[in-house]
């Protein structure tokens, strides 16, 4: 296939020797690095399935010289190629098409797996293609990647429709796979796909099995071989897995991976088996961890309890908030928008370059006061909120949990308990979120004093704060410092988050307490709805925003979060509002 010069020579030699890392019977394993480990045992069982391709890992690659057409991706290093058509830039998920004949020329080294094809490649590949960079190649949900936002480029395909450069021999796309569907491609007919692990952040896996057979008569498994039915494969940078034609299998956990097909895509090829999966789970009344998992789409919404009494919220197996209880009261942070961006402020618990590290007590998504029964629940760090998990649900488009919240003074005792719900939902690429509080008084009256300092509150990102270029503005059409201590329907932040537009609002419920409610927001980057400062906010007497409530009295607040990959109008601010 290749005729390398010296030092490419040296750095292959070691990999005669290599034993196979097989997992399972079919599925094949290999870790490509300078001491690579699985790869002769792979490559002898693609190439003798696909009879006339190659396939050739070369860890350090300065010239190559191609005996036959080939395709060569780049999993390691990053410099200048010299190719036939002249010099190009390459760094890790660029590819490189050869034709027979062709040299290449590295500079410095780089690590490249090399497919060698039984046919020359069509004319339509340039001799680079580079996913991140190249204007021909934009984001396309599709095939596995079923998210409206995903990261999904199409190198090498099999229709024009999809991408400008054609190959029938062999097919690429990188992409961030965050839940793929569970699906297998049809032995007869279809291809067999290869991972190439690029990026790897932890929890990043795939689930395989080679009983197909078994998952398509679901009718017929029993309990005992549940167990066996699915295994999981945890991934890492390096890893390169061959599933052979027939192999189930389902990516997670956001690992950014080269997918390649051979002899190449299939429209239509990709069978999915989550409803076998989902059919052998009711009829063996499988629950919890016996269950067997399953994809559910996009906008499933997955609600998960998190050592130390936290949850953990997903949308479509892409990470959307984490109740959390390690600091002085209970919080949801990060808040994500569809496009996985924070839309909260990283401090206090992670330092971010640029970010404001003021006002330590500001915790993401929160609520708290600066006045109950004289107490500063805002500021005082020896008065805490205790956390009580309690009903969590997860569904398509919607997915809820409660807690139980006792607010505690210096000694331990409880002042005033909440009782608190939590709806997750989706509308198209808009995530929202629901807060339903109710706040009762237990043996003792409680009065929530007048004072600005609380209560539904939530830091923006950086790139939201109106001081440092977002925009901050209200339903009343009042901006910057004009709306603070205003009554409106709701408040947004707008702006840039990680080079993308965003925005997030908060809303009131029209029947809360004193709708519309007053706003607590700064042009630094904090938005909080406040009932109970009326002095502050409209220079009434001190006193004037109290709010007692008996002993065994509750009172009742709503509120609704929006996050954005974008910048809503005001009509469509309000038609999320309608039905709530």
């Amino acid at each position: 296939m290749f005729h390398p010069v010296f030092p490419v020579l040296l750095a292959i030699s070691p990999l005669a020797g290599c034993q196979a890392e097989q997992v399972g019977p079919e599925v094949q394993l290999a870790h490509l690095g300078e001491q690579s480990r699985g790869f002769a045992s792979l490559q002898e069982q693609f190439e003798r399935a696909n009879p006339g391709y190659g396939l050739t890992w070369l860890p350090l690659a300065s010239v190559v010289r191609a005996a036959r057409p080939s395709v060569a991706f780049v999993q390691r290093g990053a410099g200048i190629g010299v190719h036939s058509s002249g010099k190009s830039e390459y760094t890790v998920g660029d590819l490189f098409c050869l034709q027979a004949g062709e040299t290449l020329q590295l500079d410095p080294p780089a690590g490249l797996l090399v497919f060698a094809l039984p046919q020359p490649l069509a004319q339509s590949p340039p001799p680079v293609i580079r996913p991140d960079w190249d204007a021909n190649i934009t984001d396309q949900p599709g095939g596995c990647a079923t998210e409206g936002d995903a990261y999904r480029r199409i190198l090498l395909t099999w229709q024009g429709k999809n991408g400008p450069y054609l190959s029938r021999q062999i097919n690429a796309h990188r992409v961030r796979i965050h839940d793929s569907f569970t699906h297998y491609h049809p032995r007869k007919g279809g291809f067999d796909e290869f991972y190439l692990v690029q990026e790897a952040p932890p929890g990043a896996r795939l689930l395989v099995s080679e009983k197909l057979e078994r998952l398509l008569a679901p009718e017929s498994v029993t309990k005992k071989q549940v167990a066996g039915l699915l295994r999981e494969i945890p991934l890492h940078v390096g890893d390169f897995i061959y599933l052979p034609r027939g192999t189930v299998h389902r990516g997670m956990g956001g690992a950014v991976v080269q997918v390649i097909t051979t002899p190449g895509f299939v429209p239509g090829a990709e069978i999915s088996v989550d409803g076998e999966l989902e059919a052998i789970n009711e009829r063996l009344q499988l629950q919890g961890m016996e269950a067997l998992p399953f994809h559910r789409g996009p906008n499933f919404v997955s609600v998960d309890p998190v050592p130390g009494g936290g949850i953990q919220v997903t949308i479509g197996g892409k990470p959307f908030t984490t109740l959390r209880a390690d600091l002085r009261h209970p919080d949801l942070w990060p808040l994500r928008n569809s496009s996985g961006h924070a839309l909260t402020r990283g401090f206090p618990r992670t330092e971010i370059d640029g970010e404001r590290r003021d006002h330590s007590h500001h915790q993401g998504l929160w609520y708290a006061h600066g006045q109950v029964n004289g107490l500063d629940f805002w500021h005082d760090k020896n008065l805490t909120v205790e956390m009580r998990r309690g009903e969590l649900a997860s569904g398509q488009n919607r997915g809820s949990w409660t807690t139980e919240n006792a607010w505690l003074d210096q000694r331990g005792d409880v002042v005033v308990v909440d009782h608190r719900v939590h709806t997750a939902f989706v509308r198209s690429d808009v995530r929202g979120l629901d807060f339903d509080l109710t706040l009762q008084a237990k043996e003792e009256p409680v009065v929530f004093g007048d004072t600005k300092e609380g209560s539904f509150a939530l830091r923006v990102a950086q790139g939201l704060v109106a001081d440092a270029g977002g925009t901050l503005l209200d339903s009343e059409e009042r901006t910057g410092k004009n709306v603070w201590g205003k009554r409106s329907r709701w408040i947004q932040a707008r702006g840039k988050v990680n080079g993308q537009a965003a925005a997030v609002v908060l809303a009131d419920h029209s029947e809360n307490p004193r709708s519309p409610t007053h706003w607590h927001a700064r042009t630094y980057g904090l938005l909080a709805a406040n009932p109970f400062g009326v002095s502050f906010f409209e220079r009434q007497p001190k006193g004037s925003g109290d709010l007692a409530l008996a002993a065994g009295e509750s009172i009742r607040f709503r509120y609704r979060v929006l996050l954005f990959s974008r910048h809503p109008s005001d009509e469509e601010v309000a038609a999320l509002l309608k039905d709530w």
